[in-house]
C-alpha cells in the first residue's frame, strides 16, 4: 500500500516502536534468575520464527507453557524488575501528544508489552498499543500498522512510525505506508542511504522528535 511523502501532508498520529525505542529493561540479578522459565528464555522464543510445525496434539501444551511463561515474566516486571524509559521518552511523549495521536506498534505478548509500557511510566501518553504476533501478524507485516491507524482513526499519509529496527519498522511502515522514521540502535554508524529498506529520516536520539523531521 503506498502513501504520499509525510511532508507533503499534516502528519496527525505518530506510532512507536516500544522495545529499544521508547523503553529499556534492566534485567534482574543472577539471583533471581535460577530457571531458565523466564526473560531471556520467553524473549528469545517470542523473536525465533520457528523452523519446525509442531504436532497438533502437542500444540495445547506448548501453548499452556508459553502462556506460563508470559505470565511469569509480566509479573516478574510488575514485581521485581526495573524497566526505564529511554532518556527523555517521556518528555517527549508529553510534547507530542499535545500536537499527535501517539501509538505503539510492537511485537510480542499484549500483556507483557503493556506491563512494560506502564512500567516506564508512558502508558498515559499512547491512545493504543497493537502487539503484532498475538493480536496481529507480527511486523514486518502492515496489518498492525493498519490496525493502530484504524484504532486512532487516521490514515497511512498522515502518520509516521518511529522504530530502531530496519526489518521490522521500517520494512513494516513501508509496507503500511507510512513514513519511516528510523533511530539506529547505539553504536550504529548513520548512513541510511546503505540500507534496504531506507527509512524517510534517521535521527539519532529519540529527543530531535520534538522538532519533527517531516515538517
Amino acid at each position: 500500500m503506498g502513501g504520499a511523502r509525510a511532508d507533503d501532508v499534516d502528519v496527525e498520529t505518530i506510532c512507536f516502536e516500544l522495545d529499544g525505542t521508547l523503553c529499556t529493561r534492566i534485567r534482574p540479578s543472577a539471583d533471581d534468575l535460577e530457571t531458565d522459565g523466564s526473560a531471556g528464555a520467553l524473549r528469545r522464543r517470542d523473536a525465533a520464527e520457528p523452523t519446525i510445525e509442531p504436532k497438533p496434539r502437542l500444540k495445547p501444551a506448548l501453548e499452556t507453557e508459553a502462556d506460563r511463561l508470559v505470565a511469569d515474566e509480566t509479573d516478574a516486571i510488575r514485581d521485581r524488575w526495573t524497566v526505564d524509559s529511554v532518556p527523555g521518552a517521556e518528555a517527549v511523549l508529553e510534547t507530542l501528544a499535545e500536537e499527535y495521536r501517539l501509538g505503539v506498534v510492537t511485537n510480542g505478548a499484549p500483556e507483557l508489552q503493556r506491563a512494560k509500557l506502564e512500567a516506564a511510566g508512558l502508558e498515559d501518553y499512547v491512545e493504543t498499543v497493537v502487539c503484532g504476533g498475538y493480536e496481529t501478524p507480527a511486523k514486518p507485516a502492515p496489518e498492525p500498522f493498519d490496525v493502530a491507524l484504524e484504532e486512532l482513526d487516521s490514515s497511512p499519509e498522515r502518520a509516521v512510525h518511529v522504530g530502531n529496527s530496519l526489518s521490522s519498522d521500517v520494512a513494516g511502515a513501508r509496507a503500511a505506508g507510512i513514513q519511516p522514521v528510523w533511530i539506529p540502535r547505539t553504536g550504529t554508524e548513520i548512513a541510511s542511504d546503505q540500507f534496504d529498506p531506507t527509512p524517510e529520516y534517521t535521527l539519532e536520539s529519540l529527543g530531535e522528535l520534538t522538532s519533527p523531521p517531516w515538517r
